[in-house]
């Protein structure tokens, strides 16, 4: 960058800004917050907050995974599937007799199995992600109707089950939440601080040159085939024991809201870059979007929900948030060029 250049601090300032991957989020975060704050009454108080945090738990859970994944440069569309086919499975055998423990040890490894199958179709047949997961997505969503029947399945009834899988709450948040912590923490540290994280990256910013330095692709995205789906079968368990039924409809449409989430935190579809924060903070922004758009009066006395304005409040926040990354990205390449 020259010396000469009369807007070097203003351009310094905005580099420092553009380093912070999830600056992007963070911002919408904070004017959300505000404009919510200002038309929803007591929109900041803890009820509020536990609401926000419980929508954003659903949401984060799958997406510390699908970090990962998208990371690599993969993507995984059949996750709302298999939040639901785990569940399912959990408790059509809990229905049947068998130990609730016994229904939990056989119905999460479904989660990984899923996918194994995911990660083959891709890997082994060469097919784009997003088609196999398409595909998949289909497939395990019909399993799941004819498991269930189409009907609902009640939670089993163990107190101890209940606790542990979403069903108890802690100073007001839903167990699940800490499961969330948990599992974010360890994403975060595999992502940023081990070996796996940077060949994750590596295969994500160029396949070929990662392979050339002896790292194994395939075993790379293999593994973040099926973090993802454990994850979300995992999600799906928590979800449906704290609500005591599941649907095998749980879950449609899912897995564009954990995208959605993992792109405005900072996490680009081209693969190469990611961000465990940023997906945290991305799905805590969608849980705002949700409360905010159900709790205010958009339409007055119009016989309109509010709630039907929140995909319409996303997709513009998918739009707005792109563009914004893309041009902090480019400030970064500008920048680090001078």
């Amino acid at each position: 960058m020259r010396k000469n250049n009369p807007h070097l601090f203003f351009e310094k300032i905005l580099y420092y800004f553009a380093k912070v991957r999830e600056i992007g989020v963070i911002l919408a975060l904070v004017v959300l917050t505000v404009l919510f704050s200002l038309s929803v009454t007591n929109f900041l108080t803890w009820g509020y907050m536990t609401t926000i945090l419980s929508y954003a738990t659903r949401i984060g859970l799958i997406g510390a995974g699908a970090t990962l994944l998208m990371a690599s440069r993969e993507i995984d569309l059949s996750v709302g599937s298999v939040f639901a086919i785990v569940p399912v499975t959990a408790f059509v055998l809990a229905e049947m007799g068998l130990n609730v423990w016994l229904c939990v040890a056989v119905s999460l490894p479904i989660g990984v199995l899923c996918g194994i199958l995911n990660g083959a179709i891709v890997l082994k047949l060469n097919l784009p992600s997003f088609i196999a997961t398409l595909g998949t997505m289909f497939l395990f969503r019909s399993i799941a109707l004819v498991l269930s029947v189409g009907g609902a399945k009640p939670a089993p009834s163990d107190p101890t089950y209940r606790f542990i899988f979403g069903g108890g709450n802690v100073f007001g948040l839903n167990t699940a939440f800490f499961w969330w912590c948990i599992i974010f923490a360890i994403t975060a540290i595999v992502l940023h601080k081990t070996k796996f994280g940077n060949w994750t990256l590596a295969v994500g910013g160029n396949m070929e040159a990662a392979r050339s330095m002896g790292v194994k692709v395939e075993r790379v995205k293999m593994i973040n085939f099926i973090v993802t789906s454990f994850l979300a079968g995992l999600c799906g368990l928590l979800y449906a024991t704290s609500t005591g039924t599941i649907y095998a409809v749980y879950g449609q449409g899912m897995e564009f809201q954990v995208i959605t989430a993992i792109v405005l935190g900072g996490t680009p579809l081209s693969g190469g870059a990611g961000t465990a924060l940023g997906t945290v903070l991305g799905s805590v922004l969608l849980g705002i979007v949700y409360l905010g758009t159900v709790s205010i009066r958009w339409f007055g006395g119009l016989p309109i929900p509010s709630a039907y304005v929140f995909d319409g409040v996303v997709g513009i926040l998918v739009v707005v948030g792109m563009f914004i990354n893309m041009f902090l990205e480019k400030l970064r390449r500008q920048v680090q060029g001078c």
